[in-house]
């Protein structure tokens, strides 16, 4: 292990290297106000001025946009719309369509390129393939497509061919599909480059930092009362790359609906978490979005399509002595017995209900400690959230009366937790070593 660094003057504080960023950004920034903010003010300045036959006249007058509206109040004759309405409603449709289309699809192979293509080289000649629709003018890019999806084009004569159809598709090359087409095959690559940029600047080497650093599991959480479908999709992708890093996986993604268990399980999610928090009679107390029911049942879920169960519970919110010998007891007739028990020691935080709430004495936690290691032999006992707050003393009396796992890391989901170098050093101290 290297000896710790001296820490550096952060970037943002050292003049040099503040003065080089802003020489950096001097040429794009220069660019972008010579060439779209100020002709953006001078068009927007001279729609308020007058003119005539000869000239325009500097002024301010809202008669340009009067103009352009007159006679729009109303339908005319033939009960359409004047042409400068249904040229703004057609624009915006147009806007709205390609837009989405457009970041469909830019997501879609920014993801591809920056998740699922292992080689820089390769990420590079197919980022370059991307950008073929802009070699080429506007009107190229265009007639591109005639052979494609014109009357005697590859798409109709295939459809033709096969009995689909008996005759041509006009709508193909002329309607508001090609009009879209055109503008979504222009426009994609806008949406690919920054997708795709903002993408590569997840650090994979954190997942790696972590795996180095002695942790055997990832563990992942989200603050949901229950995922959705497609937000379930991104987490088994999560699930899968951190699997390839060669890590144990977790999640906590709150109650879960028919199926998606075992959608986590096909992704080789290894184990779930989901505390009970407190036994069945203190439970209405402190939780009202979930019931104690439901908990159960997600758990029972999660056993059923054969991913380990870690649930445990949180101390210091309230309860009393026999509301956590409860809830010990609760955790240790699951059958099975959860793998994983991790033990929180509540961290008030301000403007919550339970901010003022007194802490639990340290040796009350070590006892709760104690019990469900006693009764729960083949469990991994987690100490999790609130070690932060705890003494080293505190800490080792928890490791003596059980505990044999931790958080491990510098932040859980709502709270801090120690940093490595002082659990290393705690570590070294009680002559632990991880398994």
């Amino acid at each position: 292990m290297s000896a710790p660094s001296t820490p550096s003057l952060p970037a943002a504080s050292a003049p040099g290297r503040t003065l080089a960023a802003w020489w950096q950004a001097l040429p794009l920034t220069t660019v972008f106000v010579l060439f779209f903010l100020i002709p953006l003010a001078l068009v927007l300045m001279v729609s308020f001025w007058d003119y005539n036959q000869y000239e325009m006249l500097p002024g301010f007058t809202f008669k340009n946009y009067v103009a352009i509206f007159d006679g729009c109040l109303s339908r005319n004759e033939a009960g359409d719309l004047c042409v400068t309405v249904k040229t703004y409603l057609s624009t915006f449709k147009f806007s709205v369509l390609v837009w989405l289309l457009t970041l469909v699809i830019g997501f879609t192979v920014s993801y591809f390129l920056a998740f699922h293509v292992k080689s820089s080289g390769v990420q590079v000649v197919l980022f370059v393939l991307c950008t073929i629709p802009f070699w080429t003018s506007n009107v190229i890019r265009m007639i591109a497509w005639v052979p494609l999806l014109g009357r005697n084009g590859l798409v109709n004569q295939t459809l033709m061919g096969m009995g689909t159809i008996e005759a041509p598709i006009e709508w193909l090359l002329f309607s508001d599909f090609s009009v879209v087409l055109a503008f979504v095959h222009l426009y994609t690559m806008f949406m690919i480059v920054p997708i795709f940029n903002s993408m590569m600047r997840i650090d994979r080497s954190l997942l790696e930092a972590a795996r180095d650093a002695g942790a055997s599991r990832f563990c992942m959480g989200a603050a949901w009362r229950g995922p959705k479908d497609k937000d379930l999709d991104k987490v088994v992708d999560m699930v899968q790359e951190v699997k390839a890093l060669g890590l144990e996986t977790c999640v906590t993604l709150g109650m879960l609906k028919p199926g998606q268990a075992e959608k986590l399980a096909t992704a080789g999610l290894d184990y779930y978490n989901h505390n009970l928090d407190t036994d069945a009679e203190f439970y209405s107390e402190v939780i009202s979005t979930h019931t104690h029911e439901d908990r159960l049942d997600t758990l029972d879920q999660v056993r059923q399509a054969g991913i380990h169960v870690c649930s445990g519970g949180i101390v210091g919110m309230g309860e009393n002595r026999k509301n956590r010998a409860a809830l010990i007891a609760q955790l240790a007739n699951l059958d099975p017995v959860p793998d994983s028990v991790p033990i929180n020691n509540l961290v008030p935080i301000p403007g919550t209900p339970m901010a003022g709430v007194d802490p639990v004495d340290g040796i009350e936690f070590v006892r709760m400690i104690a019990a469900a290691r006693i009764t729960m032999p083949t469990s991994w006992v987690r100490l999790s959230a609130g070690r932060q707050e705890m003494s080293d003393e505190l800490q080792a009396l928890c490791f003596f009366a059980g505990a044999n796992s931790i958080f491990y890391g510098e932040q859980l989901l709502t709270t801090g937790n120690p940093d490595t170098s002082r659990d290393q050093k705690l570590f070294a101290t009680l002559g632990l070593k991880g398994v």
